[in-house]
């Protein structure tokens, strides 16, 4: 099977909480782990960033629903495309909270650094593979707790 990965960023309507966190990874779990979709979702300052990979029709319908949850809004797509390897194999869908999170790590210079934005305009995954291979090295699980 290969795999396509989508990369999306949107804004919260709300605050949300670790409870609220939970509820979302459980769900998604529950729900990805049948379909073999894997990933990362990043939330902090009302803002979230998630990494789905798996195949591409499974992915691409996952989007839409996504899309529709009126938890957040102006969901842009960031990547979207053909993946080297699945970097998050082991987890139906980790969740970390930056807002206090245990891995310290600047994400704005990292962000400069690798120079996202323009990996955006060129449609190159690799500086987002590198991030979430940061967080990935960074935490042994996903690390949300109620």
């Amino acid at each position: 099977m290969s795999i396509s990965q989508i990369i999306y960023a949107s804004k919260a309507i709300v605050d949300i909480d670790d409870e609220q966190l939970c509820a979302i990874q459980s769900t998604a779990v529950r729900n990805n782990s049948s379909q073999e979709i894997t990933g990362l979702l990043l939330y902090g300052r009302r803002w979230f960033i998630q990494l789905l990979e798996g195949e591409f029709n499974t992915i691409d319908a996952l989007l839409e629903k996504i899309c529709k949850d009126d938890r957040h809004t102006d969901v842009e797509i960031l990547y979207r495309g053909p993946g080297e390897k699945r970097l998050f194999p082991t987890w139906s869908m980790g969740v970390i909270s930056l807002d206090h999170s245990e891995v310290e790590l600047d994400i704005k210079a990292i962000w400069d650094q690798l120079d996202v934005a323009q990996a955006v305009k060129d449609g190159n995954p690799q500086p987002f593979y590198q991030l979430f291979e940061m967080f990935q090295r960074s935490v042994t699980q996903a690390p949300v707790t109620a």
